[in-house]
């Protein structure tokens, strides 16, 4: 039923967007061709019922019936539809394997280096303690090093006796230093990073409209930043460590929910002057940052911006809506980096090269890294 509800609900949206927007409408079918698309589609059409079938059945458990509607999927696809041939069949089950490759090395890295890692061992607390006490933080840190070594002696990257680098603002606050500038609030756990406060609105357009660069500087957790950087500054010296600024579109998602996707279409002049705020926020308050840092003797002059959700946008709309942010960060610090989500960057290059100063590029493990060298070598 929720299925059915949110199918829909969607053909709703869409037929009402199509109207308003003067989307031509296609071919009308007779009732002989619906009749006979649905005969030809009936074979896939029961997929689902084997599958939610066997299981509310009892005949056989979750995974099974999984396994055996993937094995019915395959065989209509080769017998019946004919659409599967010997050389696709092993280009299915290649792409089969090395997805499913790369998803057991996330899972076993992710599982691995978690708060909940070194929570377990060495009882660190994560709450805002470990987010707004330097003192806490570096001893934590001390503490987490000291096990990495212990549980690792054959990896020579951890120096336990190095010390330095602990007198850091690295992961204070988690991915959400923009959302928390713009007001929102973290929900802290012990054992995990903290994550926004799920009860809390996300912005209107009004409220959008009514925030400010200049009163966003001025708040009190920007006070916050700074004095645990006077404290580091004071009791260590160099003032270690990056903050995680994320990128434009990430940021906009985490303040404007799943309606900056639409507003892409429906408000592209809001749009455009949301990512300009929040592109302004962010490289002002990371150039005020990491002048502080450079006064303390730890140079630093780039920015990387995180990406994650670009790859829910096409690359013409990242053309239009977020390329000129990028570039426009880009411009303000020396070096520049991009973190993406993409399994596979490779549609969205030829807007990422003429980006200016890019020294680093992330990307999944499905594009084409040849391509890539050529265009960034």
């Amino acid at each position: 039923i929720p299925g059915i509800l949110i199918g829909l609900a969607l053909m709703a949206y869409i037929a009402f967007i199509a109207n308003k927007r003067g989307y031509p409408r296609g071919k009308k079918y007779t009732l002989r061709q619906f009749i006979k698309s649905t005969i030809i589609a009936f074979p896939a059409l029961m997929t689902p019922v084997i599958l939610l079938g066997g299981i509310y059945t009892g005949v056989v458990t979750p995974t099974e019936a999984g396994a055996l509607a993937g094995i019915y999927a395959l065989l209509i696809s080769v017998l019946v539809y004919r659409s599967l041939g010997l050389k696709q069949l092993l280009e299915v089950i290649f792409e089969t394997a090395k997805t499913t490759g790369i998803l057991t090395i996330i899972v076993g890295v992710s599982s691995g280096f978690e708060p909940a890692w070194f929570h377990q061992r060495c009882g660190i607390d994560f709450t805002e303690r470990w987010h707004q006490d330097p003192f806490y933080r570096y001893d934590s840190l001390v503490k987490m090093k000291r096990e990495l070594c212990k549980n690792f002696p054959s990896v020579s990257y951890w120096n336990e006796d190095f010390k330095d680098d602990l007198s850091t603002i690295s992961g204070c606050y988690g991915a959400y230093v923009i959302p928390m500038v713009c007001g929102f609030r973290l929900v802290y756990e012990k054992d995990r990073w903290p994550e926004i406060d799920k009860n809390k609105e996300k912005l209107s357009v009004k409220e959008v409209e009514k925030l400010n660069a200049d009163d966003i500087h001025k708040n009190t957790f920007v006070e916050e930043i700074f004095k645990q950087m006077d404290i580091i500054r004071n009791q260590w010296g160099k003032i270690h460590g990056y903050l995680n600024w994320q990128g434009v579109l990430n940021n906009a998602f985490i303040l404007r929910g799943e309606n900056i996707f639409t507003d892409f279409y429906d408000r592209p002049a809001f749009a455009h002057h949301f990512f300009t705020l929040i592109s302004d926020v962010m490289i002002r308050l990371a150039l005020k940052v990491q002048k502080k840092q450079r006064e303390s003797g730890f140079y630093i002059n780039h920015f990387c911006v995180s990406n994650c959700t670009v790859n829910m946008v096409s690359p013409q709309i990242y053309r239009e809506f977020l390329f000129p942010y990028d570039k426009k960060i880009a411009e303000s610090f020396e070096r520049f980096g991009m973190h993406t989500c993409n399994w596979n960057v490779t549609p969205y290059l030829e807007e990422i090269r003429k980006l200016p100063k890019v020294g680093y590029l992330d990307m999944g493990i499905m594009s084409d890294m040849k391509k890539v060298k050529k265009m960034f070598p």
